[in-house]
């Protein structure tokens, strides 16, 4: 058996640089993006993702209420586009970690005047349509964010088929400024009548063989091991869009109702999963794995 083990409780923290949390729990707060990409997974108009039900002040005493139960966490600040939201997310980082993933249309002197550098990661998505397809000011901006003392490890791109062409330059002038780059699969979006990423034909998959991680053996059905359960809910959670506490954003098994004031309470052990593929590269780390 591979994968998660009760010696490493919560690897992400680990990686990311922030040991001392015990939790890591995505939260998809961000509930707006006037981005309309054609492959968002959540669809592609530019609307609201659900209507809020909860308050940032709801939010700010909920997210309180658990660092006064379990110390400080690592978030995930997603949902639509988190960046238009920097004030609330600042807000939250006065008592915790967090990574955001954003399109990076934000204005960064927000950014500036509102989180502290060493509490959060940054990772953008280069949506190529939001920059003419131009990744020169995309890269420029993401310097400037570094410069400042903020860490952007990577930019992320999308495997549209449309885009395949251009993908290999991109990548490599991210590379050649010292950014990573992570290509990755698309997930439950359609593609000229094909159902990505199952849709994906033998041609586009011995091109993305060329810039996809091993992370997406998963999504791509291509995995040499089997998920047999789920350290989240035991050492990792969720904060859907909702309010409500969920073991993890695919399976949304309730864990109690966070911004109505509910204490979380963490499960005492991992239990398995029935999702056939984990689209959450996120939670490779919890998985617990056998060989097939």
């Amino acid at each position: 058996m591979m994968g998660w083990t009760p010696e490493v409780f919560n690897p992400v923290p680990r990686e990311l640089g922030w040991p001392e949390c015990r939790y890591y729990v995505p939260w998809l707060f961000a509930n707006e993006c006037h981005a309309a990409c054609p492959y968002c997974m959540i669809g592609p108009e530019p609307t609201k993702y659900m209507p809020r039900q909860w308050s940032d002040v709801q939010a700010i005493r909920a997210w309180e209420q658990f660092y006064d139960d379990y110390g400080s966490a690592v978030l995930v600040f997603g949902g639509r586009e988190p960046g238009h939201q920097l004030p609330l997310v600042g807000r939250i980082l006065k008592h915790h970690y967090g990574t955001v993933v954003t399109n990076f249309t934000f204005d960064s002197q927000v950014l500036y005047r509102t989180c502290e550098p060493f509490r959060l990661i940054l990772n953008p998505s280069f949506h190529a349509r939001l920059w003419h397809k131009d990744i020169e000011p995309f890269l420029a901006k993401a310097l400037d964010v570094r410069k400042h003392g903020y860490r952007v490890p990577v930019v992320s791109m999308a495997c549209w088929p449309p885009d395949f062409p251009l993908i290999p330059g991109w990548k490599a002038e991210a590379e050649r400024v010292g950014i990573g780059v992570n290509v990755h699969p698309l997930y439950n979006v359609e593609y000229q009548g094909r159902r990505l990423p199952d849709g994906y034909t033998d041609e586009e998959r011995a091109q993305m063989a060329q810039w996809v991680g091993s992370c997406y053996d998963d999504r791509l059905g291509m995995a040499k091991e089997r998920r047999i359960a789920c350290a989240a809910g035991h050492a990792a959670g969720a904060v859907n869009a909702d309010g409500r506490f969920v073991r993890c954003v695919q399976t949304l098994e309730p864990m109690g109702d966070f911004m109505g004031g509910e204490h979380v309470r963490f499960w005492d052990e991992p239990r398995p999963c029935d999702v056939e593929h984990c689209w959450c590269t996120n939670m490779n780390g919890y998985h617990i794995m056998e060989a097939v």
